[in-house]
């Protein structure tokens, strides 16, 4: 690599840039917006990680890009294929890194190209499926036609026949306690208990008809949930409305947790930070810092 990025906070948003830093944000390091002029070659942005050789990757509509520090690269299946929609990235405790489309297949990247699709069930579907890392940090995958799955150190493990996903899944995580959690469309927040040796997923009572965007695992048993209607979070079972009442009926659309236990919370037009510090053990929290933007936050890293 030409340039070494050994740590990185990146957001993207569907368009375009940083509008700027209030005064309750003080940056340690300087923003950078890549763009058409930086090289950035377009499309929306679904995911973001990175490897341990430095390296970023984008999951966009047009793609997978690996990014250096100062050129864009595109990933593709083979040398004629062309690219398709990557809409979940995830690097495993392997450095594994993972990719799924839109079409619920999922890829391995080796040797500068993406393997796959891996073999499956066979039964796909135009839809998204989501991805995220287990507690023990290997991949955790969910989709209606082929069930929750871990791919652990490559080898899959089905934790949840297909039979009992519920419709739609647009989350999935799993809190340090082992407990799974499934968020979709329509139909609220699920939990599934594998520990216990039963297969039962079990609706979490007071969001039976809430849309959840994403979710984001904090300590041993809590769990940030992220609303049309603001962020909510779960402790020991117990459902709290509203995490802050500054995000109040805000769409959150993006979580993420930074190396010292920060969360970034992301919305339409805005960015949020809060410190380890005020964060309470049940998720409920004190006060936020807020960084402008245009546009709308798709996916943080």
């Amino acid at each position: 690599m030409a340039r070494s990025l050994s740590f990185a906070l990146f957001l993207l948003m569907s368009s375009a840039a940083l509008a700027g830093v209030q005064d309750d944000i003080v940056p340690s390091h300087g923003h950078d917006i890549w763009d058409a002029a930086a090289g950035f070659p377009g499309g929306y942005v679904y995911s973001i990680t990175q490897t341990a050789d430095g390296y970023l990757w984008i999951g966009t509509s047009k793609g997978l890009l690996r990014y250096d520090g100062l050129t864009f690269v595109s990933i593709r299946a083979s040398e004629s294929s062309a690219g398709f929609p990557v809409l979940g990235l995830v690097t495993d405790s392997a450095d594994q890194l993972w990719a799924a489309d839109d079409h619920t297949h999922l890829f391995r990247y080796s040797a500068g190209r993406l393997e796959g699709p891996l073999p499956d069930n066979g039964r796909h579907q135009f839809v998204a499926a989501p991805i995220n890392k287990s507690s023990d940090g290997w991949l955790l995958f969910v989709s209606t036609v082929q069930g929750l799955i871990e791919y652990e150190r490559g080898t899959a493990r089905v934790l949840l026949d297909p039979s009992n996903i519920p419709n739609w899944p647009t989350a999935v995580a799993q809190t340090a306690d082992g407990t799974f959690w499934i968020g979709t469309i329509e139909t609220g927040l699920f939990r599934l208990d594998v520990r216990r040796g039963a297969r039962e997923i079990q609706h979490v009572a007071g969001l039976e008809r809430a849309k959840i965007n994403c979710l984001l695992p904090i300590g041993p048993s809590t769990l940030l949930i992220g609303t049309d209607k603001g962020l909510l979070t779960l402790h020991n079972g117990h459902l709290i409305q509203n995490a802050n009442s500054e995000l109040g009926n805000l769409e959150i659309l993006a979580l993420a947790s930074g190396r010292k236990g920060d969360v970034w919370i992301g919305t339409d037009g805005h960015l949020f930070k809060v410190h380890a510090k005020d964060i309470h053990a049940d998720g409920r929290i004190n006060s936020l810092d807020h960084l402008a933007v245009h546009g709308t936050v798709t996916s943080s890293f």
